[in-house]
C-alpha cells in the first residue's frame, strides 16, 4: 500500500526502515531457510547464532544439540531508533539478542530513571522473561540506533526444557539462585532505607 498519503516525517522513517534492512540484510529474510535441506538449515542457523546464545549464563553449559535446537527457535527483527523494547515493571515474553546495533538499559531509581549500560552487537537482554512466566521486567530498554535483533519467545524456550531434562535442571537452578540473589538484594536495599534504631534493637523492660 502507497505511503504517500502519511505524514512526511512518517514516510522518512519507512524509507529508513527499508533501506537498513537492505544494507544489513540484503534483503533477505530468514524465511529463505524454510526451503533448505534440515540438515543445511541447522548448520546455518548454528552458524550464525552460536556464539550470541553461549555468552548467556543460561545457555553457556548446554549441550550442542540443545544449541542447535535453540539457534532453529530464533526470530528475526529490526527495530528503528527510539524504539522501547523493554518497559521496567511489565511482564516479558521473551529474550532478545542483539546482531547489530545500540540499546540503552536504565531503571527507574527513586522516581528517576537512570541510565545503567549499554548494549551493542553481541549482547543481549530480557533472560530474566525466560526463567519464570510472572517475571517482570527490571529495566527499561530503549533503541540507540537501528537494531538488528533475534528474539526467543518463552514458549519456545519451555518446550526445550520439556525436551531435555538436563537443560530443564540448569534452568532451574539459575533461576532459584537468581531469586536467592534478588531476594538479598531487597533485604539490603530495605536494610539501608530503614535502619534499625537501638531502641527498636534492644528489648522493652517491663515496669
Amino acid at each position: 500500500r502507497s505511503t504517500t498519503h502519511h505524514p512526511p516525517p512518517l514516510q522518512a522513517r519507512v524509507r529508513q526502515f527499508y533501506e537498513f534492512q537492505w544494507i544489513h540484510q540484503h534483503g533477505v529474510s530468514n524465511d529463505f531457510l524454510r526451503d533448505l535441506p534440515e540438515a543445511l538449515r541447522s548448520d546455518i542457523a548454528v552458524s550464525q547464532y552460536a556464539s550470541l546464545l553461549q555468552k548467556v549464563p543460561i545457555f553457556s553449559s548446554v549441550s550442542e544439540h540443545v544449541i542447535v535446537m535453540l539457534s532453529e527457535r530464533l526470530r528475526p527483527a529490526v527495530t528503528m531508533q527510539g524504539d522501547v523494547i523493554c518497559k521496567q515493571g511489565m511482564v516479558g515474553h521473551e529474550m532478545f539478542f542483539i546482531n547489530r546495533g545500540l540499546v540503552q538499559v536504565s531503571r527507574f531509581i527513586n522516581f528517576v530513571e537512570t541510565g545503567i549500560r549499554q548494549l551493542g552487537d553481541g549482547g543481549h537482554f530480557g533472560e530474566i522473561a525466560l526463567l519464570a512466566p510472572d517475571r517482570r521486567r527490571t529495566a527499561n530498554v530503549c533503541t540507540l540506533t537501528f537494531c538488528d535483533l533475534q528474539i526467543l519467545k518463552r514458549r519456545q524456550f519451555e518446550a526445550l526444557q520439556r525436551q531435555f531434562s538436563d537443560f530443564r535442571r540448569t534452568v532451574k537452578r539459575l533461576s532459584d539462585e537468581r531469586r536467592a540473589s534478588e531476594t538479598m538484594m531487597r533485604k539490603l536495599v530495605q536494610a539501608q532505607r530503614f535502619p534499625k534504631r537501638k531502641s527498636d534493637a534492644s528489648p522493652s523492660r517491663s515496669t
